[in-house]
């Protein structure tokens, strides 16, 4: 049974992890700064990759309500070696494309698409190519809300330097990708949810001399609240809109742990998301915790 948010008192005892060095300084500080207005304990922690000792179980005790921020690296860390409850919003397996674009469907910019293994994509290239070209170019993204290397445009006269960049970011033959059409697009907005309420977001990208308008923000936030009412990968989380043409679409669905911020209100983050990892902390009703039992 989900809280009312809004009815949430400030310093309960959720603490914050907010990774150094990740966010923008901006958005860093605006973290800091809210953890202090609303009463929160937070520590700042330096993720160092392939760091053996990373001694995060020393940032909390045990099972402390704790929220953390930061990259996927560390939100993975995060999952594997602490107990804390919530930890992070990231259920990854809610966040592959082959389960939410089942989800929503003709709302999505890329709702025309295939998904193939990484490691078939050599033998495909023709057929991927003639069913979703343009100008000799296509887009791929891993279907894996980890990102194991972004969404991009492949031009054709390029395939050979964009399947090894891939291969360095880590991806596996036998990790789905999604292939579609490539888009351009207008304006990007991203959204943050808690419990299926949109509750802050922000303009983050304008193509060539467009600005802000409020009337587009309108519609894309009216999407995204239909999004957050169709699906819920996590009970915190985001949602990233596009217009493209005067229309509006939605590009992905993303972790509320490690989603950039931008000009979003941080406080408010903060707030929804220290509100709802204390309804999970105080009803037990979080798995992440069974990773270590």
């Amino acid at each position: 049974m989900y809280i009312s948010l809004v009815c949430w008192e400030k310093g309960m005892n959720v603490k914050w992890l907010i990774e150094k060095g990740v966010w923008h300084p901006k958005e860093e500080e605006a973290l800091i700064e809210a953890c202090k207005k609303l009463g929160l304990e937070y520590k700042l922690y330096e993720y160092k990759p392939f760091d053996k000792n990373l001694k995060l179980v020393n940032q909390f005790d045990d099972r402390d309500c704790v929220v953390v921020s930061g990259s996927i690296n560390l939100t993975n860390a995060v999952m594997c070696e602490t107990v804390w409850v919530p930890g992070v919003y990231a259920e990854y397996p809610n966040y592959l494309c082959s389960v939410y674009y089942l989800k929503l469907g003709d709302l999505l910019l890329n709702s025309e698409y295939v998904l193939v293994p990484f490691g078939d994509l050599n033998r495909l290239k023709g057929m991927l190519y003639r069913c979703f070209g343009k100008d000799n170019t296509i887009f791929i993204r891993p279907d894996s809300g980890k990102k194991s290397f972004r969404g991009k445009l492949v031009g054709c006269e390029h395939w050979g330097s964009e399947m090894e960049e891939c291969k360095v970011w880590g991806i596996e033959d036998t990790e789905m990708v999604l292939i579609s059409s490539p888009k351009y697009i207008d304006m990007e907005w991203r959204f943050f949810v808690a419990d299926k309420e949109v509750f802050t977001g922000c303009l983050y990208y304008a193509a060539g001399l467009l600005e802000e308008d409020k009337e587009l923000n309108k519609k894309a936030e009216e999407l995204a609240q239909k999004v957050a009412k169709l699906y819920q990968p996590d009970r915190c989380f985001s949602i990233d809109i596009c217009s493209r043409s005067g229309e509006f679409k939605v590009l992905e669905v993303n972790s509320g742990t490690s989603s950039g911020m931008y000009d979003c209100d941080i406080e408010k983050i903060v707030e929804r998301f220290s509100a709802v990892a204390e309804d999970d902390y105080d009803n037990d009703n979080y798995s992440h915790i069974l990773r270590k039992d």
